[in-house]
């Protein structure tokens, strides 16, 4: 055996012969400079941070290997550009020392376990820019629980690639706008993908299985300008209130899936929000165990069933202008308040050919509003397919009832401030006293 020592921009380089495959090894900590590649020849071991620094490129060559030392906290991170261009026959791998299934067995030690979190990540910083990514495999990693691959502002394109096996998220996304493709989000601890609310990815041709969520988890909190839920491939999931604020718009695109996984995450609209699905592609707002939209998300299997008044409400608030739902289902709402699953303040959104099923109490509730609801179904709603005030007047045209407690409009009682049209000739109101 023999070494070589190498000193540069802050970095230490060794590199030995292994005798078991005959491959070179070449180990890393510390600033790289531009112009380095990461031969296929060797297995690159991450004894250190190390780190892509802003005008400098790292280019991987196809089939390379690159160990980091297992539990040292140790992560790549890129304030520069990556070119890893791996192929289908000879992917990169970014993996744990322990990980004698690639590489050999670096250490020389035999077998030794391989599991989640043995390293931490690759993160993708601001200022990061064109890194490419194609036919990678990361594994093994995630254990700051960030996630295993994070872009942090950084600009990347990740493609036809595996990410698995980490600790936390698969791919975490923190105010970036990344391309993700075709990739494969396998036995993640935490969510295939997770995302912050100024985060605005694009993501096609998704594969994922035994991931803790088995879709696109969203923060909590205020959207950051305009959003766009745009990714129908994958389903976006909410645990708490995400907030629309004045002045914004969030898109939602036709056959995307949302949904609610606790009782208290409402999609709070003070802003504008667009949702405008098809006949073919609707929109679909439902509980986290709805295997029917978007498949097994909660990655339990049959194990659960979807109820009424388990998913959170969506909420138009006084403020909230020029907002439509065009064929959208919103199932299994109502109960984030004891109130319905689409609430109405003082707004006039347009609701259009959109179905409201097994809300835990209202389908929907309409308060001192006067909204446009034309083609719309309600259907199991444990109250009435509708509640409203008497401030209330509501436009509502080709509507249908099926198997709500009241199946029509419940008002409540007081007195008229002023005048009143009720002319929904299809309606039933129901004075409730």
């Amino acid at each position: 055996m023999r070494a070589k020592r190498i000193t540069a921009f802050g970095r230490r380089r060794f590199m030995f012969e292994l005798l078991e495959d005959r491959r070179m090894l070449a180990s890393w900590s510390g600033d790289i400079s531009n112009g380095t590649v990461w031969s296929n020849t060797e297995v690159q071991r991450i004894v250190g941070t190390v780190r892509v620094p802003a005008g400098a490129t790292l280019t991987i060559q196809p089939g390379t290997v690159i160990k980091f030392n297992d539990f040292a906290g140790f992560s790549l991170n890129v304030d520069g550009t990556v070119i890893a261009q791996g192929t289908l026959a000879q992917p990169i791998y970014f993996t744990s020392l322990r990980d004698d299934g690639v590489g050999g067995d670096t250490l020389g030690d035999g077998q030794m376990p391989v599991y989640a979190g043995q390293w931490d990540h690759i993160q993708f910083n601001i200022g990061s820019a064109a890194s490419v990514l194609n036919h990678i495999d990361v594994r093994y990693g995630g254990a700051s629980s960030m996630g295993q691959v994070v872009v942090n502002g950084g600009t990347i394109s990740l493609s036809n690639s595996v990410v698995r096996d980490s600790a936390s998220d698969g791919v975490r996304v923190v105010n970036s706008s990344p391309n993700l493709t075709n990739n494969v989000y396998a036995n993640n601890a935490s969510a295939a993908i997770s995302m912050d609310v100024a985060a605005n990815p694009a993501i096609k041709g998704v594969t994922v299985s035994g991931n803790a969520i088995n879709g696109l988890q969203v923060d909590a909190g205020t959207i950051v300008g305009n959003g766009f839920w745009n990714d129908p491939d994958i389903v976006y999931w909410i645990d708490n209130d995400v907030t629309i604020p004045v002045g914004s718009t969030l898109t939602i695109g036709s056959g995307q899936v949302v949904k609610f996984g606790f009782f208290a995450a409402d999609l709070i609209v003070n802003g504008t929000l667009d949702a405008r699905g098809t006949e073919a592609k609707p929109i679909i707002f439902t509980e986290a165990r709805d295997d029917s939209a978007g498949g097994d998300t909660n990655n339990n299997g049959a194990a659960s069933l979807p109820a009424s008044g388990n998913a959170g409400r969506i909420e138009f608030n006084d403020s909230s202008i020029n907002s439509f739902l065009e064929y959208v289902e919103m199932r299994y709402a109502g109960s984030a308040s004891g109130s319905a699953a689409v609430v109405i303040t003082n707004s006039e959104p347009i609701i259009r050919n959109s179905t409201i099923s097994n809300s835990g109490g209202d389908g929907m509730q309409i308060i001192a509003s006067n909204p446009v609801l034309i083609g719309n179904m309600f259907i199991n709603n444990v109250l009435a397919a509708m509640s409203m005030d008497l401030m209330s007047d509501a436009t509502i045209l080709g509507t249908k009832f099926s198997n709500n407690r009241v199946n029509g409009v419940a008002l409540s009682g007081g007195s008229l401030s002023s005048d009143r049209i009720w002319d929904d000739a299809e309606v039933v109101y129901w004075l409730l006293g």
